[in-house]
């Protein structure tokens, strides 16, 4: 298994843990201002109408480092936004009302409250972060942009308009203290990009996506604490380590749909309290460390679609006790398998063409394989200096995966398995034709004779079957042997 490196880019520089009620706040943030040196009857609440952008500055005068909670109403632009920034960085503005505001374009503009230049100090890694604590944002908003709120680490509460499409690259990157029991994200949102909520740890709850979701970014809620969230039809693009580190029990595709996962993968990588998957049909790649490392995963569903298994898709599964792999599957490229160490059988489908390097190593409960492909399925082989053969099933004979187990092997091809480089270090192969697994339980050789009509596995007329395919016939399902 490579090692993978998360580049968070500028924004995420630095990262701090979660600050618990009443905590002091961490080495790596410092504040302009001492938020707990005021006393409470100094509090300052201000509320201004603006009647054209870009008057907030004026208006405020002096006084704007000293208000505590803001309402502002009328139109706003990108200069009063900065006011804002500034009464919150360098003052006191914890609570911020724009409700009633008409926000210039309907736009949060990019870095609205964290400017790179003027709050990352490089010399010494601090971040200096604004001390909002509550925003209410009005209707009219369609997006969010890049880094809106990135290190707003006192941020506790914000909405989430009905006419929001987009949420921006790092628009909540680093706000720890961000939360709700239950998340609501509203219907019409397309687009959270990349890295949007990045450790939002006090996400601990549900979040629920709008039926209207088509885009989730690279490590969009990496690190983050929900344990519940919905995964629409609609999703149509999921990238990289986008919930790599949650603590989401069970993920539910509902589908099919048009999915593509980024191939860089480890979208669930790391997620130690996943239990369940159900992915929709429609996808044809897993992609690679998909959820590698969800050791206590129990069951997966894979798609009828899956065609490919990437390198360490499902690596350190230890908790699988049963994987049932679809037929129409083609590949499982290295370490794809490798450590579901809970698997007692594996049946691999007819389908088969490929076995990469270690793909079903480390697997010590196994005690049988079924493979139903009628030619064996290339395994890849490499050899050590020593001597000892590293193939598709684990280093020969060393390996934690027997090669003294049974392989049950369709009936006539045993001696072509034997024969074959990485499978004939078993030494222990049956012919059957009986496989055991819903896909492909039941098989026979393709009847002689007969017209009896032939069906593919989804119930369609077949044609012109393909040899070496599995298709049902006479409500038995078999391997076509012979080209008609």
């Amino acid at each position: 298994m490579k090692a993978r490196i998360f580049i968070l880019g500028l924004l995420a520089l630095v990262a701090f843990p979660a600050l618990a009620e009443g905590e002091a706040v961490p080495a790596g943030v410092k504040f302009y201002t001492d938020v707990n040196a005021r006393a409470a009857d100094e509090f300052v609440y201000r509320d201004v109408t603006l009647a054209n952008g870009g008057e907030l500055a004026s208006i405020l005068g002096d006084e704007a480092n000293e208000i505590d909670s803001l309402v502002v109403r009328g139109k706003v632009n990108g200069s009063d936004i900065n006011t804002m920034r500034e009464a919150s960085l360098y003052g006191k503005l914890s609570v911020l009302n724009l409700e009633y505001a008409e926000i210039e374009s309907g736009v949060i503009p990019d870095d609205a409250f964290f400017y790179y230049d003027e709050q990352f100090d490089t010399g010494t890694g601090y971040v200096y972060s604004v001390m909002l604590r509550r925003v209410i944002l009005p209707d009219g908003i369609t997006e969010i942009g890049d880094g809106a709120f990135s290190y707003a680490t006192l941020l506790e509460t914000i909405n989430f308009p009905s006419s929001l499409k987009r949420i921006g690259i790092g628009s909540f990157d680093s706000c720890w203290r961000l939360n709700a029991e239950k998340m609501v994200l509203p219907e019409g949102l397309e687009e959270i990009d990349d890295r949007c909520f990045e450790y939002c740890e006090g996400l601990t709850g549900e979040i629920v996506l709008p039926s209207t979701i088509r885009r989730i970014g690279v490590g969009a809620f990496h690190q983050c604490r929900m344990s519940r969230m919905n995964f629409p039809a609609s999703l149509e693009e999921m990238g990289e380590m986008a919930f790599a580190g949650t603590r989401l029990e069970e993920v539910n595709f509902e589908g099919p749909g048009n999915l593509v996962f980024d191939p860089d993968g480890a979208q669930f990588i790391s997620c130690f309290k996943l239990k369940k998957m159900r992915l929709p049909d429609g996808v044809t790649t897993l992609p690679e460390d998909f959820v590698s490392g969800c050791e206590f995963l129990e069951n997966i569903e894979l798609p009828k679609s899956l065609e490919v298994i990437e390198q360490t898709a499902l690596y350190q599964c230890s908790g699988l006790k049963s994987l049932e792999l679809p037929e129409g599957l083609k590949r499982i490229e290295a370490g794809g398998l490798e450590g579901c160490s809970s698997l007692t059988q594996l049946v691999l489908p007819s389908t088969l063409e490929y076995l990469g390097l270690s793909s079903c190593a480390n697997m010590a409960k196994l005690e049988r394989i079924y493979c139903a492909a009628l030619v064996p399925p290339v395994c890849e082989i490499k050899d050590y200096p020593a001597g000892f053969p590293s193939t598709a099933f684990g280093v020969y004979p060393e390996s934690s995966t027997s090669f003294v187990i049974p392989v049950y092997v369709p009936r006539g091809t045993a001696e072509l398995y034997r024969q074959s480089l990485g499978w004939g270090y078993f030494n222990n192969f049956v012919e059957t034709d009986d496989f055991p697994t819903s896909a492909i339980s039941n098989v026979t050789a393709t009847p002689q004779g007969g017209d009896d009509t032939i069906y593919d596995l989804m119930g369609r007329k077949v044609l012109h079957p393909i040899k070496g395919h599995v298709y049902i016939r006479g409500g038995k399902k078999y391997i076509c042997r012979d080209v008609y």
